[in-house]
């Protein structure tokens, strides 16, 4: 019995070459963060401003200090800056992955470990970078666009904190190695492997590798 044309080999290979069907994660990260600081003087104003609104016979303060909340929430999500990450195909992540292998001594520490912790995040970041003013990038380690992304994102991690940086490499290898259409929960997995429930071994934590 023939194939269906719609489910042709051909038909599959166009809607996967798709630039819209390529799977993209965000993040959205606050590089301003004299504003947490604000929040928190705030958060702690309403707080003392609530109590005083009920003891004392006076008009409310708390609802203003609310809406000044309200304001600064908006300015705060204002501020945040947006990186896109797209999917960057089997291959061309498994080389990027052998070009950064693990330390003896990393390997030794973490059972599993498939890249280097300190040298493959920011040389993911720099190649799967989606550029707003470059939509043609093609992803090519050898590059002049690829140097630059690498040395501009290894600077990056110098100033930004941990919980920033993490968040651009968690949407980075949500891009690559996520989208599957039923993902097993890695946190449940855990807990039946660890009361003997689990027939199955999920990926190490340390494994980077894209399922086929």
């Amino acid at each position: 019995m023939g194939e269906s044309t719609a489910n042709s080999l051909d038909d599959i290979l166009s809607r996967a070459k798709d630039p819209s069907h390529i799977r993209v994660a965000t993040a959205r990260i606050l590089l301003e963060q004299n504003l947490l600081d604000r929040k928190a003087q705030l958060e702690a104003e309403i707080t003392a401003a609530v109590a005083a609104d009920a003891r004392e016979n006076r008009i409310p303060v708390a609802y203003g200090l609310a809406r000044d909340m309200e304001a600064l929430d908006a300015e705060i999500e204002a501020a945040k800056v947006e990186f896109k990450f797209r999917s960057v195909g089997k291959r061309a992540w498994a080389d990027l992955l052998a070009a950064h292998p693990p330390t003896k001594e990393q390997a030794g520490r973490i059972r599993g470990l498939d890249h280097n912790p300190i040298t493959f995040p920011c040389a993911a970041l720099a190649l799967t970078y989606v550029d707003p003013a470059d939509d043609q990038w093609a992803p090519d380690t050898k590059s002049d666009v690829y140097r630059d992304r690498l040395a501009k994102f290894t600077e990056l991690e110098q100033v930004i904190n941990n919980s920033q940086f993490e968040m651009l490499w968690a949407k980075c290898v949500d891009a690559n190695i996520g989208g599957l259409d039923t993902p097993k929960s890695l946190a449940a997995s855990m807990i039946l492997r660890a009361n003997g429930q689990s027939a199955t071994t999920p990926a190490p934590a340390g494994s980077l590798a894209q399922s086929s």
